[in-house]
């Protein structure tokens, strides 16, 4: 997205390297931040089932400027065949409350294959979205608007785990 200045790219993230997805410098009145890591390359079996799918992310800020995740969530291919190709959230979502640190720390999340998410929405993983080039994961922060200064946030490691059975 706009904000994010360089590396937002999945390759770029999928190590511990040193090499960051990093936002342009956000203050307070710039809102939120919104990073979609997109081109895992699952080649998951066509007629496998899945069961879980897990996410570890390593991030941290520069600055001084507060911040906060408001929301995290897989995403997949958007399915209306009347609109232009393009991502769309998927299945549960999540927000990790703590402020992004100063230093380089670790989240993780997890979902089932399928069930129903906290506003009745019902979800069904399946090989075939997660192998498309559109799935991934999302993340939006936000800054608090009484908190002073600037702030850049840097994800590094970012990993998708996806557990899946065979008939």
């Amino acid at each position: 997205m706009s904000n994010y200045s360089k590396n937002s790219k999945a390759s770029n993230v999928a190590i511990d390297d040193g090499v960051y997805a990093s936002t342009i410098r956000l203050a307070p009145r710039d809102g939120y931040s919104l990073l979609v890591l997109e081109g895992f390359n699952f080649k998951i079996p066509s007629d496998a089932t899945i069961k879980n799918i897990l996410v570890k992310a390593r991030r941290f800020k520069t600055g001084t400027c507060t911040i906060y995740e408001t929301l995290a969530s897989l995403v997949m291919k958007r399915e209306r065949h009347d609109l232009p190709d393009w991502w769309v959230q998927y299945g549960a979502r999540w927000a990790d409350l703590n402020y992004f640190p100063l230093v380089e720390t670790e989240v993780n999340y997890s979902q089932k294959g399928s069930g129903t998410t906290t506003n009745g929405q019902t979800f069904q993983w399946t090989p075939a979205r997660i192998n498309d080039p559109y799935f991934g994961v999302l993340f939006q922060t936000a800054s608090e608007a009484k908190s002073k200064g600037f702030a850049v946030i840097n994800y590094d490691l970012v990993e998708i785990t996806v557990e899946y059975s065979l008939p």
